[in-house]
């Protein structure tokens, strides 16, 4: 029984010991916004996304999807507004359903996971954006959306290929 509940707890203090690490790399994000040739208003490197693809593939969709929710509403409630709360939540929200279409399939690497983790994240917002602006121009905005989303998919997938074995091994350290 003792056992039992030791490893449910070693089980949430991981969880919340990786939602600290998402939103410290949300917050990072915040403070350095990503410089392109094109720019790109409001986006990010994606970063905490590193954290919830782990988690879904390695744990449990539940601790993923918690961890994912819990970082966007407290992100929102630190930095953002309640539009780009909308915009995080409508792409996390696809991008959580890639990953879970994704995450068992065993030809699939962290990057290429990352990638169309990261693109599915792009056409989620663009939705959002489509919902809550009424514009279906936006769509226009995917091309651009989608060849930064599989830059920086990459580079978040290449820094989970790195991570990865730190988290099995539950060294947080990095």
């Amino acid at each position: 029984m003792w056992s039992d509940k030791r490893a449910r707890l070693r089980h949430v203090a991981l969880d919340a010991a990786l939602l600290a690490v998402a939103l410290i790399f949300s917050y990072v994000e915040a403070l350095f916004p990503v410089v392109l040739p094109i720019p790109i208003p409001g986006f990010k490197l994606g970063l905490a996304n590193v954290i919830v693809l782990w988690l879904a593939v390695n744990r449990t969709a539940w601790e993923a999807g918690a961890v994912s929710l819990l970082r966007i509403v407290i992100v929102a409630m630190l930095f953002g507004t309640p539009v780009s709360f909308w915009f995080s939540f409508g792409g996390a929200f696809v991008s959580f359903l890639a990953i879970l279409l994704l995450r068992r399939c065993c030809f699939f690497s962290y990057i290429g996971v990352s990638v169309f983790s990261a693109s599915a994240h792009n056409f989620g917002q663009l939705l959002a954006a489509s919902c809550l602006f009424g514009f279906n121009t936006m769509l226009a905005y995917l091309p651009v959306m989608l060849i930064a989303s599989v830059i920086f998919g990459a580079l978040c997938g290449i820094l989970l290929n790195f991570m990865a074995p730190r988290l099995k091994e539950g060294k947080l350290h990095v």
